[in-house]
């Protein structure tokens, strides 16, 4: 990006950083540019176009210019601005754990759908999240639902001070414990819903994903070792003794084929497991229970 010294309108400084990044291969170049500016200028990306004619004065513009040299070397950012949106509220975020990303909002919606359906209950419900990472599924259902009671497990104590930090900031009523979610499970507790977003890209997708995530995201919460599915064969292995007689298992799923969704809904399996599409028509959440 040219470091000239005249001064440039709102308008005129994203469109030159939309150009440069694009020109070091960023894919969201603009999307990137006007929420780096928008920041700064203390803006949502639609109130940036109300000053679209404001000259940018040359201190912001400076810090402007750090951002996207941050971002042009792969830095994600939501990592750069320390937050992201989930479900309507800003969370903050870290290298220490995963990005939320929309697809996740489709756990939420059908373990909400699932808990509604069963109506007034005599006693309290227990919800585990495992794998939390940021918090931002617990607290989602915590605030979605105040009466159900939600622990939030993660092997993490970065991320688990990340989704403290949340859970306090957006004033959720949530538990969090630092364990390894297989061992957790061997404690012989049960709760009448479990949801998790497990690891399920595979070693051998590593080399094409975005630098972003290749890089900066942590590769615990990310990679699943050589079957996509690991994570939740696991889990669906020993859902009959963690969930309650009523009990809903809720998983995020990668994009599977045919064979992959039949592994998802065992005709053995003592109780019954569905498949939920998101908006791309991907089969993204398993239900079992």
């Amino acid at each position: 990006m040219s470091a000239a010294e005249r001064v440039h309108s709102v308008k005129e400084l994203v469109t030159l950083a939309a150009g440069w990044l694009g020109d070091h291969g960023c894919s969201s170049a603009r999307i990137d540019a006007e929420l780096l500016l928008a920041v700064l200028l203390e803006r949502d990306r639609l109130g940036l176009w109300l000053i679209h004619d404001m000259p940018v004065a040359a201190d912001v513009m400076q810090r402007y210019r750090e951002l996207l040299k941050r971002r042009q070397r792969g830095e994600p950012v939501a990592y750069i601005l320390g937050r992201r949106e989930f479900y309507g509220r800003n969370f903050v975020v870290s290298p220490a754990c995963l990005i939320p990303r929309p697809e996740t909002e489709h756990v939420v919606d059908a373990a909400l759908q699932r808990l509604r359906r069963r109506g007034v209950q005599e006693r309290r419900l227990r919800c585990v999240d495992l794998g939390t990472g940021s918090g931002c599924i617990a607290i989602t259902l915590a605030l979605e639902m105040p009466s159900l009671e939600v622990l939030g497990v993660d092997l993490s104590a970065s991320a688990l001070q990340l989704a403290t930090r949340n859970a306090s900031a957006l004033k959720a009523k949530v538990d969090f414990r630092c364990a390894d979610m297989f061992e957790f499970l061997q404690s012989g507790e049960r709760f009448d819903l479990v949801v998790s977003n497990p690891p399920y890209i595979t070693d051998a997708e590593r080399s094409g994903l975005d630098r972003d995530v290749r890089e900066h995201e942590p590769h615990l919460a990310l990679f699943s070792g050589a079957d996509p599915l690991a994570f939740h064969s696991r889990l669906l292995a020993v859902a009959e003794r963690i969930l309650t007689p009523e009990g809903v298992m809720v998983l995020e799923l990668p994009a599977l084929d045919a064979a992959g969704l039949k592994r998802m809904q065992p005709t053995e399996a003592e109780r019954p497991s569905s498949t939920l599409p998101d908006l791309a028509g991907i089969q993204r959440v398993l239900l079992y229970g």
